[in-house]
Formats: structure tokens, sequence, C-alpha cells
């Protein structure tokens, strides 16, 4: 679910992409070739699904309380009050060739709530597609199980594609005094990419929100069994009704991240920015639309 896996270049990016079209093509290519099998383990490990998770610092995995949920918890879906559509831009480190583009769609019922997630990354060069479904369900008053499928495309212009089948299970808990708990694990298939044969490493995240009045306090840890875990840590601050702060750090690496939210009625325009040690800073916006009036329960 974030960390991207970028291939390190020999070239500075900015540098890269002044280089005539042909020429940039080129070392595109060779850069990709070069990363296949690190491509083909590493891709789709990204956590940063919408403007809001990401100037958290990526720690919404214990909090999942509106769209993005549908990506990352599909149990908190099982709480959910509203529908609502969400939409992500951003353009990683300044680079069109990386560009995310992400609509998101959610539903409460009866049964408990539902949600599609389509997410697409890069350019002809390269291309990362995700598509999936997720689902949560309260089974007490307080408790929620989720359950989310996921295909995965892979794609580098001249060499090919790759594709897998990912289910995911999740919880979600609410506890006493505003503090919410949230755990998914990735991978429960042990699934395969089809060049390569390369598995996908079974990927653990946990965390913990806390909210008052006008402060909402996040922490995930992720672990993974082929990478150092990773420590998320958020806040977001409410100045007004309409109008949200938000900050967060992440390790492995250290990225540093801020935002804004703006809400006006039905509508929500979230803002982050995130500062990579190398490789610069990523803008990121989101639109979202609640599409029925939220109620409690």
């Amino acid at each position: 679910m974030i960390k991207h896996s970028v291939p390190k270049p020999m070239l500075p990016l900015r540098r890269l992409m002044r280089l005539p079209d042909l020429a940039r093509k080129c070392c595109w290519s060779f850069l990709l070739l070069l990363s296949w099998p690190t491509l083909c383990s590493g891709a789709f490990d990204r956590f940063m699904v919408g403007a809001r998770p990401t100037g958290l610092g990526g720690a919404f995995v214990g909090l999942a309380d509106d769209a993005n949920a549908a990506w990352s918890n599909a149990a908190g879906l099982g709480f959910l009050s509203h529908s609502e559509i969400s939409t992500l831009f951003s353009r990683p480190f300044g680079l069109r060739e990386l560009q995310n583009l992400q609509l998101v769609a959610v539903i409460p019922s009866r049964y408990g709530g539902a949600g599609v997630v389509f997410n697409t990354y890069g350019s002809k060069m390269y291309r990362e597609t995700v598509m999936g479904i997720s689902a949560g369900r309260r089974v007490l008053s307080a408790l929620s199980l989720g359950v989310g499928a996921r295909i995965l495309s892979l794609s580098i212009a001249g060499y090919g594609s790759t594709h897998l089948f990912d289910w995911q299970g999740s919880v979600f808990i609410q506890l006493p005094a505003a503090v919410k708990a949230g755990l998914v694990i990735e991978g429960l298939n042990s699934p395969r990419f089809e060049v390569g044969k390369n598995r996908v490493p079974r990927t653990v995240h946990a965390g913990l929100s806390k909210k008052t009045d006008r402060v909402m306090l996040s922490a995930q840890i992720d672990i993974s069994g082929i990478a150092p875990n990773s420590y998320r840590v958020g806040q977001e601050f409410s100045i007004s009704p309409q109008l949200y702060v938000r900050a967060g750090i992440s390790t492995a690496p250290s990225v540093f991240y801020a935002g804004l939210g703006v809400r006006k009625e039905h509508l929500h325009v979230s803002y982050s920015i995130a500062s990579h040690p190398t490789l610069g800073f990523t803008h990121l916006i989101s639109f979202s639309i609640g599409l029925t009036e939220e109620r409690e329960g």
C-alpha cells in the first residue's frame, strides 16, 4: 500500500527531462530495463492514494473515515455514513512521466459499505494500473471487518506487461475515548506476477488514531518481509469547520508531508505536498463530493 519504488536515475531527473524526446525515451527505457526485477516485486507499494492521507504522512489505516478507506482499510467502510466520490491528481517529483490519477467511489447500505477504486500511474513508457473493489461490514457495534480484491497491471513499453490478483483482509475498531484502531493485511493469497514469477510480499499495516474537538492524531507501522519497517505519524488541526491543516512524517525513507483541506457543504478539496530527501517534491490535489447527507451511525 506506500513508498513508491522509483528506479535510481543515472542522470538527475530534471536534466533527464530536458533531453530531446528520443534521447529521454532511450534513457527511460534503459533505466526501466535495468530495474525490471525490482519493479516486479516492488511495484504498487504505494500508500499515498489521496491528498488527505498523504498530508497525514500516510497514517490512515487507523482513521479510514472517508472514501480513501476503499483503498487504505476496507473495514472502515463498515462505519461509512454517506456516499462519496473522490479524485486525485499528482505528478511525483514534478515528472509528467510519473503522473498519477485516481478515482474512488464508496456507498453505504444496510449490509455495510462498498467501494471501487481505479488508479493509474506513469505513462506509455512505464505504467501501473490498479482496479479494485472493497467491502466492510460491522459485526459488532464497534467492530467492522473488511475485504478487498485488486487486479494490478504493470507494463513497460517494449518489454511487455504482467498482472496479478491480490486479496486484502482488514479490521477496524472504535475504542473508548475517541480512539480508533485498524489492521490491514495485503497479499493474503501470496500473488505472483506472470512475468518472472516473483511473489508480492505479504504486508501488514497497523494504525491508531485519536480525535478531539479540533485535533486528530494518527500513527501507523508498515511491516514487510523485504524492507525495513516504516513508521508514520500525522496530525490534522481544524482551524474552523471549513478549514483544516495537516502535517506528517514517515521513515524508510524519511519524508515530510504537509497539507490543507477546505470543506464547503458537500465539496471537500485537499492539497498536500511530500518532500523526498533525494527526489524532491510531490504535489497532490484531491476533490471529493458527498452524494448523500452524512448521518450518524
